[in-house]
C-alpha cells in the first residue's frame, strides 16, 4: 500500500519537509538531541533548526518542535508502548527511520497519539496545518494521519492508547510505578509531589496531567504604562483573540500561538511575554513600593520586571544570575519597560568566594529564589 496519496501533491510541494518520511526523520533527530541534552533544550532546538533552515521552513518548524517536545513529555509511556506491542518488529517500510531509527519510532507513536487527542495540537498550531489554495483548504494534519495509517503497527498503537492503562480514571492509579510511566515523570519527583499533595489541595493525577500539557501563551500587562483592560482592547484591535486570566490580575491569555514581538505594543513596552505561573510569584511576594529585593536566579528577569512594575519603579531590585547573556537581555527588557530600579550582578560559580560578594553589603526586605526554573 502506498505511503502517500496522489491528491496531496500541492500540499507536499508547499511543505516538502513535511512528507511523512522526512517528518519522522527530522523529529527523530531532534528528539535524540533533546533526550541527551546537558544544556538549554530551547538552545539545542534553535541550533537544530538553524542547521536545517534550507529544508525546514518557519511553519514546518512549529510542527516539528511541537511533535518533538510532546514526544519528550510522553517519553516513558511511549517506551512502554513500543516494548509491550513489540513495535520494532512490525515496521516494514524500508525508507522509514534512516538517521535516528530509535527516536523516529518514538515520534511515530506520538503522531498516533494525535489521532486520539488532536485538539491541543490543532489549537496551538492551526495556522501551520492548513494549506489554502484559492477557495480550497487542505488539512496537512489529516493528510499525515492518512499516511500514517498505512504503516504496519499503527492500529496496535491505537488499541494500546484505548487500553485501561492509558485511559483509566484517576481512581485506578494506586501505584507510583504506574504514575511515573503513564505520565512520564521521574519516580522521585512523583514521590515528592505525593508527600505534599494534601497541602496542595489538588488531585495528584490532575496535577501531573496539567504539567504535561503545553503551557498557554500568556503576556503580562505593564500596568505602569497600560491597564490590562486597555491592553486587551489594543490586542483585539490587532486581530489577536485574548482574555484576562482567572487567577492572575496582570495576565492575558492569547488564544492562538503567534509572533508577538513584532507588535508595536511589545516594542513600546506595553506588555511582556511571561508564563502565568511566573506572574503568580509576584503576587505571592506582594512587595511594598520601597522594598529592596534580591532576585537570586533572575535569568532574563521576568519576575524582576514584574516586581519593578508592582513597585511602580520606586524600589531597588538587584537581579543576579550565572549567565551574562541573560542579564544583558534583562537590561534590554528593563529599558523597554522603562524601569531603572533594576541593577544586575553576575554570579561566578567558579570563584564564588570573591565574585559573588557585594561591594556594599545590603539588607534586603525580600529575597526571591526561583530554582531550578523547571516550570513545575
Amino acid at each position: 500500500m502506498p505511503i502517500f496519496n496522489p491528491y496531496l501533491t500541492l500540499i507536499y510541494q508547499w511543505i516538502p519537509a513535511m512528507r511523512l518520511i522526512n517528518l519522522l526523520d527530522n523529529c527523530g533527530q531532534l528528539v535524540s538531541m533533546l533526550s541527551k541534552a546537558s544544556s538549554s533544550v530551547n538552545r539545542i532546538a534553535e541550533n537544530f533548526f538553524r542547521s536545517k533552515r534550507k529544508i525546514i521552513g518557519s511553519k514546518e518548524r512549529k510542527i516539528v518542535s511541537q511533535i518533538a517536545f510532546d514526544t519528550i513529555r510522553n517519553f516513558l509511556l511511549i517506551e512502554k508502548i513500543i516494548a509491550d506491542i513489540n513495535l520494532n518488529s512490525k515496521i516494514s517500510h524500508p525508507k522509514l527511520f534512516q538517521n535516528s531509527p530509535k527516536y523516529s519510532l518514538y515520534v511515530l507513536v506520538q503522531l498516533v497519539f494525535y489521532f486520539e487527542y488532536t485538539d491541543s495540537f490543532q489549537f496551538y498550531y492551526r495556522d501551520a496545518i492548513l494549506y489554502k489554495n484559492g477557495d480550497m483548504v487542505f488539512s496537512i494534519w489529516e493528510s499525515l494521519e492518512a499516511d500514517i495509517r498505512t504503516i504496519n503497527g499503527t492500529d496496535d498503537i491505537l488499541k494500546y492508547l484505548k487500553s485501561d492503562f492509558v485511559i483509566s480514571t484517576k481512581k485506578t492509579f494506586d501505584m507510583i510505578d504506574d504514575l511515573f510511566v503513564r505520565y512520564s515523570y521521574p519516580k522521585e519527583f512523583i514521590n515528592i509531589l505525593s508527600s505534599y499533595i494534601d497541602c496542595l489541595s489538588v488531585d495528584l493525577v490532575d496535577l501531573l496531567k496539567g504539567m504535561n500539557c503545553p503551557a498557554k501563551l500568556c503576556v503580562r500587562a505593564n500596568t505602569s504604562i497600560m491597564s490590562v483592560e486597555e491592553l486587551i482592547k489594543e490586542l483585539r484591535m490587532c486581530n489577536i483573540s485574548c482574555k484576562v486570566s482567572s487567577f492572575v490580575p496582570s495576565c492575558v491569555h492569547i488564544d492562538e500561538r503567534q509572533q508577538l514581538t513584532n507588535l508595536d505594543l511589545y516594542k513600546k513596552g506595553y506588555f511582556t511575554i511571561q508564563d502565568e505561573g511566573s506572574q503568580l510569584v509576584g503576587y505571592c511576594i506582594s512587595p511594598n513600593p520601597t522594598d529592596t529585593i534580591l532576585d537570586v536566579c533572575a535569568g532574563a528577569g521576568g519576575k524582576s520586571l514584574h516586581l519593578a512594575d508592582m513597585q511602580n519603579n520606586k524600589g531597588l531590585i538587584l537581579s543576579s544570575d550565572i549567565s551574562h547573556n541573560k542579564l544583558l537581555e534583562l537590561h534590554s527588557r528593563a529599558r523597554l519597560s522603562g524601569f531603572n530600579s533594576i541593577t544586575t550582578k553576575m554570579i561566578n560559580i567558579e570563584k564564588s568566594d570573591s565574585k559573588t560578594r557585594l561591594k556594599n553589603p545590603t539588607e534586603f526586605d525580600i529575597v526571591l529564589v526561583d530554582a531550578p526554573c523547571s516550570g513545575s
